[in-house]
């Protein structure tokens, strides 16, 4: 599998709420998506926050999904945005 550039991720979680956990495994699977080729910065933050910024463009926002973490299908999805850039 050829990859056209590498890209940037920003995983900005809450780290009252215990959301390292989510981001850790957040980061494992995109790192089998693009391994070398990805970037992948982890932000600790507050009040909720968990989203993934992709090369600027926010791909996914726990406040915009209705306050739910990824699930397995989500992630999928994710995942599947993070391969087209690639």
């Amino acid at each position: 599998m050829s990859f056209k550039s590498k890209i940037n991720i920003e995983i900005k979680y809450c780290v009252p709420w215990g959301y390292h956990a989510v981001a850790a495994w957040m980061v494992v699977e995109f790192y089998s998506v693009g391994a070398g080729n990805i970037s992948i910065t982890l932000t600790p933050g507050d009040s909720g926050v968990l989203k993934v910024v992709l090369d600027d463009q926010v791909i996914y926002d726990k406040k915009e999904e209705n306050g739910e973490t990824p699930t397995l299908t989500r992630m999928k999805e994710l995942k599947a945005i993070v391969k087209s850039k690639l």
